[in-house]
């Protein structure tokens, strides 16, 4: 089983999990890092209950929509580092009863 994912820096411009297109019930950290993410959805992330570790930065990720993190009850660390957010919904970080590290720095939040 798949526990770590990395792909890191591939030039990507949407993260490539879509609804059940894709199922890894035991990927513990995935690793999206320095790719051209521009945005992301709730679908992203639906196939990854186990996973603890989410690391988007260096994207161009804009704003964070309601909901998007759903799902991910099991998640501890969030990295959201320089990218374009400028956008923050009131739920966008609903559900994230276990996060203890959050890293939003070097974006456009005011």
């Amino acid at each position: 089983n798949l526990v770590t994912l990395n792909l890191i820096n591939n030039h990507l411009g949407e993260v490539p999990f879509k609804a059940q297109s894709i199922m890894l019930p035991a990927l513990k950290e995935l690793h999206l890092e320095d790719n051209k993410i521009k945005i992301i959805i709730p679908a992203n992330f639906w196939g990854l209950p186990s996973l603890l570790v989410l690391s988007l930065d260096n994207n161009l990720i804009t704003s964070i929509p309601a909901d998007v993190f759903r799902g991910l009850h099991s998640l501890n660390k969030l990295s959201l580092s320089n990218n374009r957010i400028s956008l923050l919904s009131n739920n966008s970080f609903a559900g994230l009863d276990n996060v203890t590290v959050l890293d939003l720095s070097m974006n456009k939040l005011t």
